[in-house]
């Protein structure tokens, strides 16, 4: 039977940004500075131990030599004064024939005897093969240079400059991890150059690199609350580089402000309650129904959502489950501030490409907010939407477009101009909406975009991927525009990774074409669109002339995943 794994969050990262090889971790980072004091405290005690009887016993040769004890006169019968006074002089490696150690007893270290440690020579074989035994393995001329070469730990495991690196969080029987997955485009194959094993179950992930072009690092957004910074160039780190650290409530509390926040939603047409015994009314304070806690303080529920600000490296976005988005900053490792204009979970936290700060979210209280985070959170444009909000980003090719995809299979494209600058209908509309999947219950729960390819995810399994040619995107007139229409279907793949969860792509970088997509569900799949003729033929692209997939089951041509992993042993 299968492992039970489930990907959650899945990231593109940069070209060309990771090293070749993974650093090993170091292990002195795992060391406390008092247990270091008190191991070097220990070793201190343990030398100067034995310093009080050698006195003693240097005042009692100093006696015995006072009263002319006879037995310093007397020689040892079994070593004689010459061979004792030649063994003080000599050195441990001439005592233990330590230059002789490695040679063959057959040859006869010192005259053909065995001396010192060749002694044990016969018992080599039970210990493992060291590295300099391995080195002479491979000058051994009965094996070839391929073999050498196929054997030795090589460069089929570096990252390349062309490669495509990415990264996915996934929760498993027995571990969460991030693994860091290479793909090769031109052998069409993809493998887990390292992990990073995770403190809590992971919900949403984010590449970061926080001004530093030496470095590459990655922020979780974990169950406990906490947002923990990994170091992406380091193999099997031990601890993060360092946590956003949530804060636990109080469970007594936490039934309180629910009861309270259910009275206040109950009341709120009339803002109050039942009078006391006296006939007098009670106003309720929604603000004020739950429990008091630091607003720049850690989240106090898990992190649903993250992104870091493409602009100012040392910022980072989180959206959570208490209700609030809060702005962190790397350097100093603080909250700076705390939004408070989503009355449930946020599941969507996207900085704008060209302004710092504009940000946008949505979440469950199917609300999409457009924010300069330099004002007061009472001051950000609210849109409605018809049911939970699921993904949202960003156009690539029209910053001031952005999409949204929902709990009831649809995606809306909305103009930031008009939703700010606007007034009545026309700043609450959408540009285009449409319906990505019809079944009831389906969600759209992953949208990615590059140029006119627009790719949705959905919890039945199914990739689709549509034209935005006609949408407005492309040519960026979506706000004068008046023939604009909804994307346009040309293809769908069951992808067999079971309910999709989290969707990303698009990255055009290092000649690439765009056509690469990630999708998470059970396990990670990488679909390139080019692998079909149709959308390379309405797109441009170079068709590789393989044959397609038939029937919605088989993964087909052009997508690669990973279907089994082997069990750890901890």
């Amino acid at each position: 039977m299968a492992e039970k794994c489930a990907v959650t969050s899945v990231c593109f990262l940069p070209k060309g940004r990771l090293k070749a090889q993974a650093l090993p971790y170091d292990d002195l980072k795992d060391f406390d500075e008092d247990e270091l004091m008190d191991e070097e405290l220990d070793e201190e005690m343990e030398e100067e131990a034995p310093k009080t009887p050698e006195k003693n016993s240097k005042k009692k040769n100093k006696g015995d030599e006072e009263n002319g004890d006879k037995k310093e006169k007397t020689n040892s019968p079994k070593t004689s004064p010459k061979k004792k006074k030649k063994k003080e002089h000599m050195t441990i490696d001439e005592e233990f024939d330590l230059d002789n150690y490695d040679s063959d007893p057959n040859e006869g270290g010192a005259g053909g005897k065995t001396t010192g440690g060749n002694k044990d020579f016969a018992f080599a074989n039970c210990f493992n093969m060291t590295d300099n035994d391995r080195q002479l393995a491979f000058e051994d001329p009965d094996i070839s240079p391929e073999q050498q070469e196929s054997d030795s730990e090589g460069s089929d495991h570096d990252i390349k400059a062309g490669d495509n690196v990415f990264v996915t969080c996934a929760c498993e029987d027995d571990a969460c991890v991030a693994e860091v997955y290479v793909y090769d485009d031109e052998e069409e194959s993809m493998f887990v150059h390292h992990e990073i094993l995770l403190n809590a179950y992971p919900l949403c992930v984010d590449y970061l690199n926080m001004g530093r072009k030496d470095k590459n690092f990655m922020a979780v957004g974990q169950f406990d609350h906490n947002i923990d910074i990994w170091d992406l160039d380091i193999m099997d780190p031990m601890q993060p580089e360092f946590s956003l650290l949530g804060e636990v409530v109080d469970e007594r509390e936490l039934r309180k402000m629910k009861k309270k926040k259910k009275i206040a939603a109950k009341n709120s047409d009339t803002g109050v309650v039942k009078g006391n015994n006296k006939g007098s009314t009670t106003k309720i304070d929604e603000k004020n129904t739950g429990p008091k806690h630091d607003p720049l303080s850690g989240h106090t529920a898990p992190v649903m959502c993250l992104n870091a600000n493409p602009l100012q490296f040392h910022v980072l976005a989180s959206g959570s489950a208490d209700h609030t988005v809060k702005l962190w900053d790397l350097g100093t490792q603080k909250c700076v501030t705390t939004l408070d204009h989503h009355k449930s979970k946020v599941q969507c936290v996207k900085w704008h490409a060209t302004e710092p700060s504009i940000l946008l979210t949505a979440g469950y209280d199917k609300k999409l907010s457009i924010l300069d985070v330099r004002r007061a959170a009472k001051d950000a444009s609210l849109l409605s939407l018809d049911a939970d909000a699921e993904q949202a980003s960003w156009s690539d090719v029209d910053p001031n477009l952005c999409f949204v995809s929902a709990e009831d299979g649809t995606v809306r494209c909305y103009d930031a101009r008009k939703v700010i600058g606007g007034t009545g209908k026309e700043a609450t509309e959408p540009l285009w909406k449409f319906t990505a999947y019809k079944e009831k219950g389906t969600a759209c729960s992953g949208i990615a975009q590059f140029g006119n390819v627009f790719v949705t995810g959905g919890t039945d399994g199914v990739a689709k991927v549509w034209d935005l040619k006609n949408s407005g995107v492309i040519t960026g007139d979506g706000q004068d525009n008046k023939s604009i229409s909804a994307p346009c279907f040309l293809h769908e793949k069951n992808l067999s990774v079971g309910p999709i969860l989290s969707c990303a792509g698009g990255k055009k970088q290092h000649g690439d074409h765009g056509s690469m997509f990630l999708f998470g569900g059970h396990t990670v799949a990488m679909w390139d669109l080019r692998s079909e003729r149709r959308l390379c033929e309405n797109f441009g692209w170079k068709w590789d002339g393989k044959v397609e997939s038939e029937g919605e089951g088989d993964d087909g041509e052009g997508v690669k995943k990973k279907r089994k992993r082997k069990k750890r042993s901890f």
